[in-house]
């Protein structure tokens, strides 16, 4: 009976604007032997972890801001698909649930739990997959992450498209040595070419929390 509450509820609340459909969701297996969590409630809740499946609309203005989203390859309504995992946590019995569900935003794909201090315990938590340079697979693949699976953009001649990307070296030895970075995941894309000179390579002494960069010097390209 959870589980049907609990699509439902889902499905009401992602189904709330036509721009962005999800179009089916699939709730993985829950065993007798799952553990019920209490998370400081006076009464037991459950955690529950599926994946939502979309589509948007490529011409819709409100999905402009996505990056080539008007190259991103379409079904056969002209949309474009993705899937994202979610977590619910909720009552285990649903005469406790309050109303109300929040929706956390995870930080690089860490699940959000929301503890009854901040929430009312009947509450129905909410976290879900939206970063799709943290993903690189399929959502069936992450375990206990959030993830969102979209497709890959191409050029019209079916050429990959290719552009400049920032990318960090720490400047760290030892244990706390790191590879290099784009922001702050390992550099997920291969160059397009090995020419140094269509790239630039900065020493920065100083960043300020704003993203002003103090740069130290240029190092120059070498053939």
């Amino acid at each position: 009976m959870i589980r049907r509450i609990v699509l439902a509820a889902l499905l009401l609340a992602c189904l709330a604007t036509a721009e962005a459909r999800v179009t089916k969701i699939v709730l993985n297996p829950v065993a007798d032997s799952d553990p019920v969590l209490s998370d400081g409630a006076p009464f037991p809740i459950r955690r529950i972890t599926g994946r939502a499946f979309g589509e948007l609309d490529p011409k819709d203005p409100h999905n402009a801001i996505i990056q080539d989203i008007r190259l991103a390859p379409r079904n056969t309504r002209g949309r474009i698909e993705y899937q994202a995992t979610f977590q619910l946590i909720l009552p285990s019995d649903p005469e406790k649930l309050s109303g109300l569900m929040w929706h956390d935003v995870p930080n690089r794909g860490g699940r959000v739990t929301i503890v009854s201090a901040e929430r009312n315990a009947g509450d129905v938590g909410v976290s879900s997959g939206w970063q799709g340079d943290n993903s690189g697979g399929t959502s069936q693949e992450f375990g206990d992450r959030e993830v969102v699976v979209v497709p890959i953009a191409k050029n019209p001649d079916g050429s990959p498209i290719t552009g400049k990307v920032l990318g960090r070296i720490l400047n760290r030895s030892g244990a706390d040595s790191q590879p290099i970075m784009v922001q702050v995941n390992p550099l997920p894309y291969r160059p397009a070419t090995l020419d140094t000179k269509k790239a630039t390579l900065t020493a920065h002494s100083h960043e300020a929390v704003d993203g002003k960069v103090t740069v130290h010097s240029v190092i120059a390209s070498r053939d």
